[in-house]
C-alpha cells in the first residue's frame, strides 16, 4: 500500500473495526499529503471531550500545593511528624499552631509549613477557606506512598492522588494520576511557586519528584533537600550548615573561629618568666604568658594550671608549699592549693597572667604550666598547652 488516493468520503460509519486494525497498519508514511482533509471529518467526530481524555496525565496539572497529609485540628498539627518545607494541611479547628511564626488558622484554611521555630516562619495560610471549606477549585496533591495522611485521605490508599475541593465542602475528590503525570505549583502564596513535581511510580505507592532531581546524582558531600529542589551540602561532623553559609563546627575545646579563618586553639605555647628575689626580699614578679606556636602572644583569655615544684621538671609529682600568690596584675586565680603548689589561673584578654610571688625561705622553685584537665570557667577560655620550659626563682637573703 503505496498511499491512499482521493479524499476518504466513502466509509460509512463504523463499517471498520477499530479494534481490527493492528498497530502501525496506518501511519503518516502511508497517507498522501491532502488526502485526509478537515473537511472531510464529520461533526462531533474531534470534540473537547476527546482531547481531554486523549491528553489527560500527559499535560501538567496547576495544583495549590504538594505533600498534602490531609485535615488537621491545631493540636495535630503541632503533632503531626516528618513535615517539610511546603506541607500542607486543610485546618479542622481553629487557633495558631506552636511553630513560632505560624498564621492565626481558621477551619478550612489551607496551611503550608514554611520551616522550624528559629527561621519564624511556621504554618502560613496559602488558601483562606470560604464558608469554613476550601474554596471551590483548591487542588493538593497528597503526600508521598509511604507517608502517613490522615482524613479525607485514607492512608496507603490515597497517598500520592490528586485532591480538589468541590467548594462548600471539607471532602474533596480525589484522582489518581498516571505515572509521569506532572503538577506545577501555581498559588502565589505558596512556597514553592512555580515549581514543577513529576509523578515516579504509580498511586498509592509512588512519590511527586520535584523536578525529577532524584535521577540525577549531586555528587560526593552533597545531598538533595527533600523537601525542595535545593541541593546542599551534606552536614556531618565538624560542619555546620548555617541560614547562608557553610563553617567549621568548634568543639568548644580545640578550635576557635575568627574574621581571619579557622585556628587550632590547642596549639599554644606557656612561657614562664619568673623573677628572683635578693638580699632577703620575699616579692618577685611572674608572668605566664599564651604563645602561638609563631612565638607571637595569643591575645585572648585562656585557663591554665600552674606548678610550683622544688625540682625542675618534677611538675605536681614534686610540689613546694612554700609559694603563695598575691598582688595580681593580670588575670586571676579560679582556685588553689599553695600548700600542694598549684594554682588555677586565667589569663587577662591579653594572654598574661602577672602576679607577685611571695616566699618567706631561701630557695629555688621552679614554675610550670600546663592544660587545666580539672575544667575551666567558660568553654571558650579553655587552652591545650602544647609545651612549657619551666623557669625557676631564687629567694636568697
Amino acid at each position: 500500500m503505496s498511499g491512499i488516493s482521493g479524499p476518504v468520503t466513502d466509509i460509512a460509519p463504523g463499517a471498520v473495526d477499530t479494534a481490527a486494525i493492528a498497530d502501525d497498519a496506518v501511519d503518516s508514511a502511508k497517507i498522501l499529503d491532502g488526502d485526509v482533509l478537515t473537511v472531510d471529518l464529520g461533526d462531533g467526530q474531534v470534540t473537547e471531550a476527546k482531547l481531554d481524555s486523549a491528553v489527560a496525565g500527559r499535560l501538567p496539572v496547576a495544583v495549590d500545593g504538594v505533600d498534602f497529609r490531609g485535615q488537621r485540628t491545631i493540636s495535630e498539627i503541632n503533632a503531626l511528624a516528618g513535615v517539610k518545607w511546603g506541607t500542607t494541611v486543610v485546618a479542622g479547628s481553629a487557633g495558631t499552631p506552636s511553630d513560632a511564626g505560624s498564621d492565626l488558622l481558621a477551619v478550612g484554611d489551607v496551611a503550608e509549613w514554611r520551616g522550624p521555630t528559629a527561621l519564624n516562619k511556621g504554618w502560613q495560610i496559602i488558601v483562606t477557606n470560604n464558608g469554613g471549606t476550601p474554596p471551590a477549585g483548591t487542588k493538593l496533591v497528597a503526600a508521598d506512598g509511604g507517608v502517613t495522611v490522615f482524613s479525607p485521605l485514607t492512608n496507603n490508599t490515597d497517598n500520592a492522588k490528586l485532591a480538589v475541593y468541590p467548594g462548600g465542602s471539607l471532602t474533596p475528590t480525589l484522582t489518581t494520576l498516571p505515572k509521569g503525570a506532572r503538577a506545577v505549583i501555581t498559588n502565589a502564596n505558596a512556597f514553592n511557586i512555580g515549581r514543577s513535581h513529576g509523578l515516579v511510580g504509580p498511586v498509592p505507592t509512588g512519590y511527586w519528584d520535584p523536578d525529577n532531581l532524584s535521577y540525577y546524582d549531586v555528587g560526593e558531600g552533597l545531598e538533595k533537600d527533600s523537601s525542595s529542589q535545593v541541593l546542599q551540602v551534606r552536614e556531618g561532623p565538624g560542619l555546620q550548615i548555617l541560614a547562608n553559609a557553610v563553617r567549621v563546627q568548634e568543639d568548644g575545646q580545640s578550635l576557635i573561629i575568627s574574621s581571619s579563618g579557622v585556628k587550632v586553639r590547642s596549639q599554644l605555647d606557656v612561657l614562664i618568666a619568673a623573677a628572683d628575689a635578693t638580699g632577703g626580699a620575699t616579692a618577685a614578679s611572674f608572668s605566664a604568658t599564651l604563645r602561638e606556636v609563631s612565638g607571637a602572644t595569643r591575645a585572648q583569655a585562656g585557663v591554665l594550671l600552674l606548678y610550683a615544684s622544688n625540682s625542675q621538671y618534677g611538675g605536681p609529682r614534686d610540689p613546694n608549699a612554700h609559694v603563695t600568690i598575691d598582688t595580681i596584675t593580670s588575670g586571676s586565680v579560679l582556685a588553689s592549693d599553695a600548700a600542694s603548689g598549684w594554682w588555677l589561673v586565667k589569663s587577662g584578654s591579653n594572654g598574661v597572667f602577672a602576679a607577685n610571688i611571695n616566699n618567706d625561705s631561701d630557695e629555688t622553685v621552679w614554675f610550670s604550666a600546663t592544660t587545666a584537665d580539672c575544667g575551666v570557667d567558660a568553654a571558650a577560655n579553655g587552652v591545650v598547652v602544647r609545651g612549657c620550659v619551666p623557669d625557676s626563682a631564687t629567694w636568697s637573703a
